[in-house]
């Protein structure tokens, strides 16, 4: 299969798909971003996992009381809430 490739307005030439593809991932091989941008990216990478890590951690805790109350009898399913009065209805009766 080939390609239609155009260098310069008005000029076309043919170019087989592998030659293409190998031209393009050899462009690819030279790029090499600066250090700045890495050591700025790194960066932004680490304090995206640090606030994602504290968000789970959060979130794990807030299951951990839910389970535990859900399991104490404490969690009304249906209502979606926890009841503070003893005759309120329970998961349990």
């Amino acid at each position: 299969m080939c390609r239609w490739a155009r260098p310069s307005a008005g000029t076309a030439i043919r170019v087989k798909t592998t030659e293409l593809e190998a031209q393009f991932v050899k462009l690819l091989e030279t790029l090499q971003p600066k250090a700045e941008f890495m050591q700025l990216f790194r960066a932004i990478v680490v304090d995206v996992w640090k606030e994602r890590s504290s968000q789970a951690k959060r979130l794990q805790v807030r299951l951990i009381r839910s389970r535990g109350h859900f399991l104490k009898g404490r969690y009304d399913v249906h209502n979606g809430r926890y009841p503070h009065a003893a005759s309120a209805p329970t998961v349990h009766g």
